[in-house]
């Protein structure tokens, strides 16, 4: 796999976790982006999406791309409850 496609993929996941932390009811509280990083984000990932396509097939470099974002937009909610989880000291 190319490195451009590697470059893409992390730019994607970046992203992806500045939509999520910029959003409203999110989890992350202190130093979470603004509307700033909500434009960054999606700017991010306008840009990977032609990327993508550029090495993938259509139906592959868009499910990828929705792929990833799914990645971080589940698993960074899961991992901050863990954290919060552990560092509460719950049993």
């Amino acid at each position: 796999m190319p490195v451009f496609i590697q470059i893409a993929m992390l730019a994607a996941l970046a992203g992806s976790f500045l939509v999520y932390a910029s959003a409203r009811h999110q989890r992350i509280k202190d130093g979470a982006p603004t509307r700033l990083g909500r434009w960054i984000g999606w700017a991010l990932l306008a840009t990977v999406l032609p990327l993508l396509l550029c090495w993938f097939g259509i139906a592959s470099a868009i499910f990828s791309w929705l792929t990833l974002m799914m990645l971080v937009w589940t698993i960074i909610p899961l991992g901050f409850a863990w954290w919060d989880w552990r560092r509460k000291g719950y049993p």
